[in-house]
């Protein structure tokens, strides 16, 4: 067997320590001293660069057991090894030649003798050894567009310190790895477009002040300097080496001034990507005292859009701003302000007892919209309100009716019968109005105006009437939402504060009074009124009108003649 086969195994492994010499350089930009398939370890097990990081928030590790790692460095000078590590390596060398030769003396091999002859054939060494602080990563010097990992070296009279360039991970650090190579890699980006920004190799340089770098300035910023910039058109990622228009010896560089076709980069992409890692980036940012990216305060107010267009896209089946690594919980309970904390409420009012004839009464448009919804479906009545005071919290999504936010038909739903008893969620009183609606004024009322209001993963509710522009952002309240008695001064303030969550029964409540003021708005222009007859609401027109016919029950007929004509054959 070739020499060369024997060196492709790599020998050891062996402790740093115990292997390597003072005279291994340091890591360079122009001569990296470079670690493979490196493996890291803390208590006896394999971790990752997201687990043992301190600058990640998923950091499992402590000062109780050392943090160590395990990788294969290329020897390229026989100096780097102690004499013991020498003896041992010529003694497997020769055992893997006697074992391929299958002969009895095989001629002992020397390293002296192989390296003296300044070929190309070079050993590689697995070593073992202490970490030393943590890892840069795409920001530092010695390794610019890398990984730069520092061991520790302690003997009985000194401690030395070596600086690595690691080339690449083992398969089970890589896994535990790649969200911290993410995250980095897009905090690299962000600094390098304040650098580009303003044509400099430092963010110092740039004048534009925190507030204004919002997520969007750093769109912008990236649609203008990397999407489509000159030298990216120059460059393949993915490339053979035996391409004919690759440069030979470059890293994907095309040949002459040959150029590529970019694919289309949108902005709603870009923002996505920043969106993945954006409660680390104000976290990490957080923690720095000197160059800071941004403002953290515009950041975090862009955050409860974040998690709404999450859960908005998780609806719909996709994915939008959640890393590929990461899984969307199907119910997220984090609260918008966990970052930070709210003010303490205001005094609590005194309860009310709770009797049924003091229950304050809906509004007229949302009484309108429960009967209606209770004659299509009069299994499902619409639940009184809620005061916020009186809301537990019992009172989340767990216990929230999924069908309420169905819309039945009447044909596919039973009647209901004298003897039927109420619904849980009723009063008592009979979920069917007593009276019908008249044709001409349901003819006038879009489908919304029958079942209870919707609201989004976006935390808005937009108006179907047409030409009606009005909607109601629960995420950014007006004060014109808010212009209804339904609503108390609890309600308000927490629905100010953002203090809820999706699925609250009572904040669906709150929606559902507010939309019903709205749409007494359009009844009040359409000639419309809500009267109650016998505890039980009825619309009804203002001016007494009664149309002998009813549009829904005009049926136009086709009192066309059809005649028929035969066409003589020729005889």
């Amino acid at each position: 067997m070739a020499l060369k086969d024997l060196l492709k195994k790599p020998f050891g492994p062996y402790e740093e320590k115990e292997a390597l010499t003072d005279k291994v350089p340091n890591s360079t930009p122009l001569n990296p001293v470079e670690l493979h398939e490196v493996i890291l370890e803390w208590g006896g097990k394999y971790t990752g660069l997201t687990e043992c990081e301190d600058c990640m928030p998923e950091n499992r590790t402590d000062d109780s057991a050392p943090r160590r790692f395990m990788g294969t460095l290329l020897i390229l000078s026989l100096s780097w090894l102690t004499q013991e590590a020498v003896k041992q390596i010529e003694k497997e060398l020769s055992r893997r030649d006697r074992d391929a030769r299958s002969a009895n003396n095989p001629g002992p091999i020397s390293l002296r003798s192989m390296y003296s002859k300044g070929g190309h054939l070079k050993v590689r060494v697995t070593i073992m050894g202490k970490r030393h602080l943590n890892v840069k990563y795409l920001d530092s010097t010695p390794v610019p567009r890398g990984l730069m990992m520092i061991s520790k070296v302690e003997t009985g009279h000194e401690t030395r310190y070596h600086r690595y360039a690691v080339a690449s991970l083992h398969i089970y650090s890589y896994e535990l790895s790649r969200l911290y190579l993410s995250r980095f890699r897009l905090y690299h980006i962000l600094t390098k477009l304040i650098e580009l920004d303003a044509n400099s190799n430092t963010i110092a340089a740039n004048q534009t002040p925190l507030a204004t770098r919002t997520p969007y300035w750093f769109v912008d910023r990236y649609m203008e300097h990397m999407a489509y910039r000159g030298s990216q058109r120059r460059h393949r990622a993915i490339y053979a080496s035996s391409d004919s228009d690759i440069e030979s010896g470059t890293e994907g560089t095309m040949r002459g001034s040959r150029e590529h076709t970019l694919r289309h980069v949108s902005r709603a992409e870009v923002v996505s990507k920043i969106a993945e890692h954006a409660e680390w980036l104000i976290h990490q940012t957080e923690q720095i005292q000197n160059g800071k990216l941004f403002d953290v305060k515009v950041w975090k107010r862009w955050l409860p859009r974040v998690r709404c267009l999450r859960m908005e896209a998780a609806e719909a089946g996709r994915t939008w701003g959640v890393w590929d690594g990461a899984e969307l919980p199907v119910n997220d309970d984090m609260d918008v302000d966990d970052l930070s904390p709210p003010p303490p409420p205001p005094p609590k009012p005194k309860k009310r007892k709770k009797k049924l004839t003091q229950r304050r009464p809906a509004s007229a448009s949302a009484q309108a919209n429960a009967h209606a919804s209770s004659s299509r479906n009069p299994a499902l009545p619409v639940p009184p309100p809620v005061d916020a005071d009186e809301a537990s919290d019992s009172d989340v999504s767990m216990n929230m009716n999924p069908t309420m936010q169905r819309d039945y038909d009447s044909d596919f739903s039973p009647e209901s019968s004298e003897d039927d008893p109420p619904s849980s969620d009723s009063d008592g009183r009979p979920p069917r109005p007593i009276s019908p609606v008249d044709p001409d004024i349901a003819a006038l009322m879009p489908p919304s105006f029958r079942r209870r209001p919707n609201l989004t993963a976006t935390g808005k509710w937009a108006c179907d009437v047409p030409h009606c522009r009005y909607s109601i952002d629960l995420l950014h309240p007006r004060e014109e939402d808010f212009d209804t008695e339904e609503l108390t001064e609890s309600e308000k303030w927490r629905l100010h504060r953002r203090t809820w969550k999706f699925g609250d029964r009572w904040i669906d409540d709150a929606l559902a009074r507010m939309v019903g003021k709205h749409h007494e708005q359009h009844l009040g222009e359409w000639g419309i009124m809500l009267v109650d007859r016998d505890g039980e609401p009825m619309l009804k027109w203002k001016d007494e009108r009664r149309k002998k016919s009813s549009l829904l029950r005009k049926v136009k007929q086709d009192d066309r003649r059809i005649t028929e004509e035969v066409k003589q054959e020729d005889e």
